[in-house]
């Protein structure tokens, strides 16, 4: 692609105002400066910013960059922390679709919504309620004001049955790289039919074109919501001593349970650091300021209770047979650890109790502390963060577990408003997708962690199920941003992570864009598939030319 001279910029700028109007195109270095903060380094500022109210404004701008051969960078709502947000060229527009926030339809029978990309995880969530809708969302650990789309295109999961966010897409309209729109499904434009309530239409399936790819900018889709179940708990599984034995035998446990349907197959086992990044930060702790030592983590488990692995999951369904699927959990799972059931009621409990319970850890009282942890089992931060955690698993998006980005920050973390990539915080995300057998995961788990150590990187891991029969090891480096030689150990270091995945012929699950030259290095012959399909779609290399290195 030649990148056009300097008028031919200004003159596509200038275009591009005249359709939006001036308030919706940024070029202020300054504004710039601030808008492409990422979480991962090497971002790169772009000519500009646009932010688009509508499909055909999309359109149009889409076919104004085909004139002027300016690539585009779309994104949702531009919250994607921790993958990155930034584009691969200068010469590139970054372009946000936070305007187009209406939600079309809510079809509470059939259970789904169909959606605009700038509506948020928040958004919908509240629009459930104030109209009453017994539907509930899936939601992430990430920002509230994420996009629901956004994060279902790159294939984002959540935690409840309906955690597979992109397999529960159905109905997309999108704008091809010539500004064309199309509709996916086969069904006239004034007649839905099934477009939203059945994913594969007729003919050749395209609607998987469009998920984690270039092809194309999605405008709106149908996304499947799941009915308010007639009873909810919340458990809580810990296991205080990792013992490879039991511990795979756990993993391989909670396999069979979500195969059988007792569980949702989307169980986040997490370590015991990576709830403590949640709960404080290391500037506050007694420990050492660069690399927490293995006596650093076995004072902070004693001072928070937070063991060496844990979950919590979500029991959705009739009254029956949740009663049912309880015994069958505590029977399967007693013997690995302790369980611990959550409901509405024990959360306003422990709502109305938190700021006497706050008081009496300020005041340092050790006798509240030791009846506290005897009644409860768990530290003050611990039960501090069940609401949030309760919240989540029924659909209730939160900005809790977002602190945990600033573990390493020197600063205090801020308690709401969080927006990580301006705070310049630095967090990398890699998440290789291995079978989901207990001694497999145990064993690549074991590899990277000795990585971490090697390189003197916290441990951070969530051992996530994708599906009954896929588990991510989600893993994130955490680094100082404003240190330029722990900014380049992590770069360095995830590069390694990336190598080491796919020696072993495992994939990732979602890619940074520091990974994307490696995604098809292992079959080049499926690259160059994707390619020729660009080719076609994109002659122009219009739209992010380079993500998933397909050009």
């Amino acid at each position: 692609m030649n990148l056009p001279d300097k008028n031919r910029k200004q003159e596509f700028i200038e275009k591009v105002t005249e359709l939006l109007g001036k308030e919706y195109v940024v070029t202020s270095h300054e504004e710039i400066e601030v808008r492409s903060r990422d979480t991962v380094p090497g971002r790169v500022q772009p000519l500009a910013f646009v932010y688009p109210s509508s499909t055909a404004e999309v359109s149009e701008i889409v076919k104004l960059a085909n004139e002027f051969q300016i690539a585009i960078w779309p994104h949702s709502a531009g919250r994607n922390w921790g993958w990155g947000n930034s584009p691969l060229t200068e010469d590139s527009v970054t372009m946000i679709l936070e305007r187009m926030n209406k939600i079309i339809e809510v079809n509470e029978d059939l259970a789904y919504a169909v959606i605009e990309p700038g509506v948020t995880y928040e958004a919908l969530n509240k629009y459930l309620k104030d109209h009453k809708i017994k539907l509930w969302t899936d939601c992430t650990g990430g920002p509230p004001k994420g996009s629901v789309l956004g994060n279902a295109l790159d294939r984002g999961v959540g935690v409840t049955s309906y955690a597979d966010h992109f397999s529960n897409l159905c109905g997309l309209e999108v704008v091809l790289p010539d500004g064309k729109i199309i509709r996916t499904g086969g069904y006239p434009a004034s007649k839905n039919g099934t477009r939203y309530t059945y994913k594969w239409g007729a003919g050749p399936y395209i609607e998987g074109l469009f998920g984690q790819s270039n092809y194309g900018i999605v405008t709106h889709a149908g996304i499947w919501l799941m009915p308010e179940p007639e009873s909810y708990f919340m458990f809580g599984f810990t296991m205080q001593r990792e013992e490879k034995g039991q511990y795979i035998s756990l993993l391989n446990t909670l396999r069979k349970m979500a195969l059988d349907g007792v569980v949702p197959p989307s169980i986040h086992l997490t370590s015991g650091f990576t709830l403590l990044t949640i709960l404080t930060q290391m500037f506050k702790e007694d420990v050492n300021d660069n690399y927490l030592t293995d006596e650093d983590m076995r004072r902070l488990d004693k001072k928070y209770g937070v063991g060496a692995w844990g979950f919590a999951s979500g029991l959705y369904g009739r009254k029956e047979h949740v009663k049912a699927m309880r015994k069958i959990i505590v029977r399967e799972l007693s013997p690995y650890g302790r369980l611990v059931w959550v409901d509405e009621y024990k959360v306003m409990i422990v709502k109305k109790m938190m700021p006497y319970l706050l008081r009496a850890r300020k005041a340092r009282n050790s006798l509240i502390n030791m009846v506290l942890n005897q009644l409860l089992k768990a530290s003050i931060p611990v039960v501090q963060a069940l609401p949030h955690i309760f919240d989540i698993y029924k659909g209730v998006p939160t900005e809790y577990v977002l602190k945990r980005a600033y573990f390493k920050t020197r600063k205090e973390r801020p308690e709401s408003n969080i927006h990580v990539a301006k705070d310049q915080v630095g967090v990398m995300w890699f998440g290789p997708m291995v079978p989901n057998d207990g001694e497999t995961v145990f064993e690549v788990m074991d590899c990277f962690r000795k990585k971490f150590a090697q390189h003197q990187f916290e441990f951070y891991i969530t051992i996530m199920m994708i599906s009954a029969r896929t588990i991510v090891p989600f893993m994130g480096i955490f680094y100082r941003q404003e240190d330029a030689s722990e900014r380049e150990r992590a770069l360095a270091f995830y590069s390694e992570l990336i190598e080491e995945a796919l020696r072993r012929g495992y994939q990732q699950f979602r890619y940074s864009r520091l990974g994307w030259n490696s995604v098809y290095k292992n079959s080049p012959d499926l690259l160059e598939v994707n390619n020729k399909i660009k080719a076609v779609l994109d002659p122009n290399h219009i739209i992010a030319p380079g993500k998933f290195d397909i050009f």
